[in-house]
């Protein structure tokens, strides 16, 4: 009898969920493709995790000729392994342990595909969501990685803000559906695009410059605004996993130098179990 794997069994039951509906054998279809196309083409992308940092700073979906402009800073670049994040994340993080580094993460998509990557993952989306806005605000994002410096001197640290992401907390109002609908332009999706991005800019350079060592501000991917995706027939708008076009995986690599240097460890199991036993504390079961 043949053992499907899990990976395999969820295919299986999404198929079997959702086989008459065309629009969702499209769009599948239309994933698998590009997915396929990808692994036939050679990956350029840098693993950030070989990279030389004490802190990486994520601005989630940063564009890298907008970092520049809003900056106004001559920036270096790099080319993401990824055009979205949960791409991003698979090529850099999976199947692989960073016990040296921990994660302080807005995005949710960490904790679905890489979450046993790390010694910790600082899941900020689940304590601290901003119902109104639909998101997690630069401002909260900052605060839990000033702790987690705190708590764990000898690590790496991954930041991940959601900004300049949708939704656009400068322009609430605006969103992407209004678009689609023909009710707005693509020119004032940018706009408030780019706003997002002047939003959270001085909470990411604050950050780099705050944490110990040598801090580098990235971005997992970038996002478009009607550029083609060649060699596919089609435009994107926002982002795509599998579609390596320039302002999708090319992204800003701004360094901050220090002087010192943290000396970084990995995993201590004392540690590990101090932390274990503070949450069980916390949740009153010891």
């Amino acid at each position: 009898m043949i053992s499907l794997s899990k990976k395999s069994r969820h295919i299986l039951h999404e198929l079997k969920r959702n086989w008459k509906d065309v629009r969702w054998l499209k769009s599948r279809s239309w994933y698998y493709f590009r997915r396929y196309y990808a692994k036939i083409k050679s990956n350029r992308g840098i693993f950030v995790m070989a990279e030389d940092w004490d802190n990486l700073i994520i601005l989630d979906a940063c564009r890298y000729d907008t970092f520049k402009e809003v900056t106004g800073i001559d920036v270096d670049y790099r080319i993401s392994r990824g055009s979205g994040t949960e791409e991003f994340l698979i090529e850099n993080f999976a199947n692989r342990k960073f016990n040296d580094t921990i994660y302080v993460t807005a995005n949710p998509q960490v904790d679905v595909f890489v979450r046993d990557s790390f010694y910790k993952v600082i899941s900020v989306w689940k304590y601290s969501w901003d119902n109104e806005l639909n998101t997690v605000l630069p401002q909260t994002v900052v605060d839990y990685a000033l702790e987690a410096k705190e708590r764990f001197p000898d690590k790496r640290l991954i930041i991940h803000f959601i900004q300049p992401h949708y939704p656009f907390i400068k322009d609430p109002e605006i969103k992407f559906e209004d678009w689609k609908k023909g009710r707005i332009s693509l020119d004032e999706i940018y706009k408030a695009y780019k706003r997002n991005l002047e939003a959270v800019i001085p909470y990411a350079f604050q950050l780099a410059k705050a944490l110990d060592g040598k801090s580098v501000i990235t971005s997992d991917h970038g996002e478009a605004f009607g550029e083609w995706a060649l060699p596919f027939p089609v435009k994107v708008v926002t982002h795509l996993n599998y579609i390596h076009i320039p302002v999708l995986v090319k992204v800003p690599w701004l360094v901050f130098e220090s002087e010192e240097r943290r000396e970084i460890r990995f995993g201590n199991e004392k540690q590990r179990l101090k932390d274990r036993i503070r949450k069980l504390k916390e949740k009153g079961k010891l």
